[in-house]
């Protein structure tokens, strides 16, 4: 057991090393680019609340987020063909940057929604574009470890910049005077954090340029409705949409929750969130060899079907001790499953769909989960705390069945053997 262990990291570390010079360079943009981006995020929704806004404010202005990149990623996609996938994705990181200083400045609520929908299509440049850009600099054999890796890298520097987030502004309150969670103190470490955000996305210049000129391998021309016609696109849509309408009703909000409903200080929220990050980026490591000695499908199956029960948990209890630990739980299942399903959906996808097919699945994915945030603050207010993480549940679940009766037959098929209804 113990010299398959050590075979298996070896194997991963020998994949890692064989990672192209732009490859490397890209993981280096996006740990700079995440590092702001997790500060930013991990006290943006306090530092709401902190100016007085409304819990059902916090969830508007998520949804719109969300919503927002609903709308773009289908243009995302296009634009990511026509200018180049890299230069995307450049766009896409200043454009969230700019956006995020809207909202971090602006004197009133309605510039914050409008820098919320901004943020949305800044994000949808990068999400959709950045599968095909890892795949264009990646060889088969290497996808699944560097989609590992940087699920790995992005929890790890996630990890610091969540705690960054929770302690700064508690710092600069007491250097400067300010009472705990004051605006200001807030705001420095918000904008601290976009300079920061700004220099990861230009460290990609330094890369070279993938171009999807939507053609097949024939050179026949391919339309965008093309990719309607992969067998694949239906379940992982399917899928995909039902797991983020779950994770919608929580998680843009679950800063907010620990902070209204558990006590949770700023400090806090950064210990949990950097907790999370850090055992996530554990728990990825493990995505190559699940997917290799389960396979893609079973393991995306039983990751998915274990985050019901946590996350029902998570929603009963009022003890913040027992959320700290089911929180990174939750991750660390979510961002395996995550890891394991994006290399399959562009091994899944033909060389010319890749960025068409992930477009599509960021507008369904975004749709439901725009629709989810709206809905989960005003349950989380109207109702009772505990039933978004009740209705998530219930929709991991429904995510897990579809894939188990879609992706399992379909892998079935494709191996010449029947399929049981």
């Amino acid at each position: 057991m113990q010299s398959r262990l050590i075979m298996g990291v070896r194997h991963y570390l020998a994949r890692v090393k064989s990672l192209e010079t732009d490859a490397r360079i890209f993981l280096g943009s996006e740990m700079g680019y995440m590092y702001g981006r997790t500060v930013f995020r991990t006290i943006f929704n306090l530092y709401l609340l902190s100016l007085g806004y409304s819990m059902a404010f916090v969830g508007t202005f998520n949804a719109l987020r969300i919503l927002a990149q609903c709308a773009a990623a289908i243009p995302a996609g296009m634009v990511g063909r026509r200018i180049g996938l890299r230069n995307a994705l450049i766009t896409g990181d200043l454009l969230t940057a700019c956006a995020s200083g809207l909202q971090a400045l602006a004197p009133t609520g309605g510039l914050i929604l409008v820098g919320a929908c901004a943020e949305g299509v800044g994000t949808a440049q990068r999400t959709v574009n950045r599968p095909a850009f890892i795949a264009g600099k990646s060889t088969p054999e290497q996808r699944n470890h560097f989609f590992s890796l940087r699920m790995v890298l992005s929890n790890a520097i996630g990890m610091l910049g969540s705690g960054s987030g929770g302690f700064l502004p508690i710092m600069i309150a007491v250097h400067l005077g300010f009472a705990p969670g004051d605006p200001a103190a807030y705001r420095a470490v918000l904008l601290l954090s976009l300079l920061v955000m700004a220099g990861g996305a230009l460290v990609l210049f330094k890369a070279g340029e993938v171009r999807d000129a939507g053609k097949a391998p024939d050179g026949r021309k391919v339309g965008f409705l093309d990719v309607f016609r992969e067998k694949a696109l239906h379940p992982l849509l399917s899928a995909e949409s039902l797991v983020a309408f779950g994770g919608g009703l929580y998680v843009p909000i679950l800063n907010a929750y620990l902070s209204e409903y558990l006590g949770a200080t700023s400090g806090d929220v950064g210990v949990i969130f950097s907790l999370r990050r850090i055992v996530a980026a554990g728990a990825v490591l493990l995505a190559p060899v699940l997917a290799a000695h389960m396979g893609q499908v079973r393991s995306m199956l039983t990751l998915k079907m274990g985050c019901a029960p946590v996350v029902a948990a998570l929603g009963l209890t009022t003890n913040l001790t027992l959320a700290a630990v089911l929180i990174p739980v939750r991750r660390s299942l979510i961002s395996t499953s995550t890891a394991i399903r994006t290399a399959f959906s562009m091994e899944a996808f033909s060389q010319e769909n890749r960025v068409s097919g992930y477009s599509v699945m960021r507008t369904g994915k975004s749709l439901a989960q725009g629709i989810a945030t709206a809905m989960g603050a005003w349950l989380m207010e109207a109702v009772h705390p505990s039933v978004p993480f009740l209705l998530a549940a219930a929709a991991y679940t429904a995510g897990a069945l579809v894939i188990s009766a879609k992706l399992s037959c379909r892998r079935r098929r494709s191996a010449g053997r029947a399929c049981s209804r």
